[in-house]
């Protein structure tokens, strides 16, 4: 049984270990700390994992070392078996903590994960549980090589091989700095079009948003603010006394009021948590804690 991993030399729990290091250091130097022995000692490893497999796994990029595709294949598969064989050795050794790592956006993490942490922790008290602030493609791309655990997603873009656990809709509305006529500006949308505008970066959709809310009201609405996270948004609303567009999963920052729905589509999105389907039932528990994580986090 499995001869052709213990009949050849040069593959180790050392060695994968050494090999993950590598590839999330992007460099020998940089996984070494700078230490010319260990340098040498990885880069002898990761070539005897290449002479085990008979593949090649990295390559050189300047003075930086990049993964082939093999590569990369077996970061994602060593992370995996070696957080499993980590979480049996921490349940036999009675140990009460295991390592789950959850990619979001900063809204949603900001928005919905921080405010229910007591909740998460009550239900799942054994997991320790690691944010890391990524977006879209950035979060499929990390549990495809097993850098996280979970993610979440927008459910219309998920990739071949991603499972899903569906969330909730986030949806959008439009808000305004404090006016002194609060029932005005909680009725009239209009309200909003001469004051500045500031929008979430990256792309024309918020802006083409504001342009097409400004010719509803028959005016001229000026975009004075992009910033690259909606509680950027949401602060530089009240920063700039100005308007903006905020998701359901930001609370409107002090000051500020919803204004009546306006004559304008807004886009609603749905969002999954999503693991990697091939790698994650290498892990003991997996499935409770995507099923807590998914309950409490429900929109």
């Amino acid at each position: 049984m499995f001869n052709r991993l213990f009949t050849r030399a040069g593959l180790s729990l050392e060695r994968l270990r050494t090999f993950c290091e590598v590839a999330d250091a992007g460099s020998m130097a940089k996984a070494a700390n700078g230490d010319a022995v260990r340098q040498s000692q990885f880069s002898r490893q990761i070539k005897e994992l290449e002479e085990h497999f008979g593949r090649r796994f990295t390559e050189r990029s300047g003075r930086n070392v990049v993964l082939t595709s093999e590569g990369r294949e077996l970061a994602a598969l060593a992370r995996q078996i070696l957080a499993g064989l980590e979480a049996v050795h921490a349940t036999e050794a009675e140990e009460v903590s295991e390592l789950v790592v959850l990619g979001a956006g900063e809204s949603f993490l900001r928005g919905v994960v921080l405010p229910r942490l007591g909740a998460l922790r009550a239900r799942m008290p054994k997991v320790v549980l690691e944010m890391r602030n990524l977006r879209g493609a950035e979060i499929l791309d990390a549990l495809e090589e097993g850098r996280i655990d979970l993610g979440v997603i927008d459910e219309t873009e998920k990739r071949a091989g991603v499972e899903t656990l569906r969330l909730g809709k986030v949806a959008y509305r439009l808000v305004m700095a404090g006016d002194t006529n609060q029932e005005r500006a909680n009725t009239d949308w209009r309200a909003a079009v001469a004051r500045p505008f500031v929008v979430l970066g990256g792309g024309r959709e918020w802006e083409d948003r504001v342009r097409a809310l400004a010719a509803h009201a028959g005016g001229e609405a000026r975009v004075a603010v992009r910033c690259a996270s909606w509680h950027g948004v949401a602060d530089a609303v009240v920063a700039v006394q100005g308007a903006g567009f905020l998701p359901s999963t930001v609370e409107n920052p002090a000051g500020c009021v919803t204004l009546k729905k306006p004559k304008l589509a807004l886009p609603e999105r749905t969002l999954a948590l999503a693991w990697n389907a091939r790698r994650g039932d290498l892990r003991l528990n997996s499935g409770d804690w995507r099923r807590g994580l998914a309950e409490t986090l429900r929109l």
